[in-house]
């Protein structure tokens, strides 16, 4: 998303109300202020190697990380995340956690998300 610029379309966009984003996975992940522990499901050496560096800020558009996949016995990393959850929690870090299925809603400004 950096590379392309579509991270800053993507902000502009949401803070201009220009559209609804919705993203599934990693597409949710993306809109915390950071992906910091989420390399322990999607490993950086690939990246690393390609690029030389891995950036971990996120769009900054959620207040916390996103942990999806959670409880959700159909998916094969859901007990991966569930160590990531894990970690934040014992790092006192707030997440927002996601089953399979529930929905992260922002609506305006000054709206707090809520899980559907």
């Amino acid at each position: 998303m950096a590379r392309s610029g579509l991270d800053e379309l993507i902000v502009e966009g949401l803070r201009r109300d220009a559209f609804v984003y919705a993203g599934f996975s990693a597409g949710a992940c993306v809109l915390a202020p950071s992906l910091a522990g989420l390399e322990q499901c999607d490993p950086v050496e690939d990246c690393v190697a390609e690029h030389g560096a891995v950036r971990f800020d996120g769009l900054g558009i959620l207040d916390r990380p996103v942990v999806p996949h959670l409880e959700s016995p159909d998916h094969p990393e859901s007990a991966l995340l569930g160590k990531v959850a894990a970690g934040y929690s014992e790092a006192g870090q707030l997440f927002w956690g996601l089953r399979d299925g529930d929905a992260l809603v922002v609506d305006g400004d000054g709206d707090r998300p809520r899980i559907l």
